[in-house]
């Protein structure tokens, strides 16, 4: 690893890994000075951003449990969040500070944590959180009803990294501009960020709201050189929509990953995409998964030929199989198909 290599850019705003490295351990330190036990759960209240990288991190240093919320959240959405896990510490900046709803939870202001000249000591108890212990939790949507808490621990997370890094040889590397999409509410998060730096690679950032703004969006593509960003069949008919209208193919000149997922993608649509880019060395990937499972278990290489669109083959370690209504595994080979509730399985 190369401590002066760009670790995270925001715009204008440049971490190095050593930097990033420095910020982990100070928010470490300052959760172990608090006497933050194996386990407790550590609420982050903020926006995609350098602060919610160091802030997921640290906690996990610290021996926490990185539990995150975004301020867009409706105020019954986080009540009955709140309802379900009992968190004592919420990590949160002064902006946001005034968006946090009143409880009884405990502020702990990262604005007076990551200061340049703020010494700090080595972390010389860092917790063995190789075990079973949780790692993270989050909610799931609640499309399916009502939204329900769901809490990884560090051997099912560390596996999930481990299988998503090794899933496709050079999918990511440490050369790859990787721009992080997706909010501290959907669970793409988790992976999108140890993903890219477990490798070495660079994690670009958008302000708040950015991948809301096309032209933005489109504009820190080009800007930063992006080479790999996940997106959702959302995001995928607006930018058709954006290139048909504005021609600008050369904004995904750098992109040569591009993963799609969360949601149902239609064949026609994915054409329609494919023949904007199919001058470039883009190549498509499926992802499929759940926040139940860490978010990714499964992903496909699209080719431009394929007509449907899968939800591709398991990762490493991680086992899918098709059920039937009569409770009997349904074997598919070449063309088959079948009807039925998939169960997975893995570490």
């Amino acid at each position: 690893m190369y401590p002066q290599k760009v670790a995270l850019v925001l715009e204008d705003q440049v971490w190095t890994y050593s930097e990033l490295v420095e910020q982990i351990k100070r928010i470490a330190c300052h959760l172990r000075r608090l006497s933050i036990v194996q386990g407790q759960i550590i609420y982050q209240f903020g926006e995609r951003g350098f602060e919610i990288v160091c802030g997921f991190l640290g906690i996990l240093c610290a021996g926490g449990v990185y539990c995150p919320i975004n301020p867009t959240e409706p105020p019954d959405r986080l009540h009955a969040f709140f309802e379900q896990i009992q968190g004592k510490y919420v990590l949160l900046n002064a902006k946001t500070r005034t968006q946090f709803p009143p409880t009884g939870i405990q502020h702990i202001l990262l604005d007076g944590i990551l200061l340049p000249l703020l010494v700090v000591d080595e972390i010389s108890d860092v917790p063995d959180c190789k075990g079973c212990g949780a790692a993270y939790m989050i909610s799931t949507s609640g499309t399916t009803g009502r939204q329900k808490v769901i809490v990884h621990t560090h051997k099912s997370f560390s596996a999930c990294i481990a299988a998503f890094v090794q899933w496709h040889v050079g999918v990511y590397t440490f050369r790859d501009q990787v721009l992080q999409v997706s909010t501290s509410s959907w669970i793409l998060h988790i992976w999108e960020i140890p993903s890219t730096l477990v490798v070495g690679g660079t994690l670009v950032l958008m302000r708040p709201g950015g991948h809301l703004d096309v032209d933005y969006f489109c504009q820190t593509l080009t800007h930063q050189q992006v080479t790999t960003l996940a997106i959702s069949p959302g995001m995928v008919r607006l930018l058709t929509i954006y290139l048909e209208i504005s021609q600008r193919l050369e904004i995904f000149k750098s992109v040569r990953n591009l993963f799609i997922g969360s949601d149902t993608l239609k064949p026609q649509e994915l054409i329609k995409l494919f023949s904007f880019l199919s001058s470039f060395n883009t190549r498509f990937f499926i992802l499929y998964g759940m926040s139940e499972c860490h978010g990714v278990i499964a992903g496909h290489l699209l080719g431009i030929n394929d007509m449907d669109v899968p939800i591709g083959y398991p990762l490493p370690g991680v086992q899918c199989l098709l059920v039937n209504e009569s409770g009997q595994v349904v074997n598919y080979t070449g063309n088959s198909s079948g009807i039925g509730e998939i169960y997975i399985g893995g570490q």
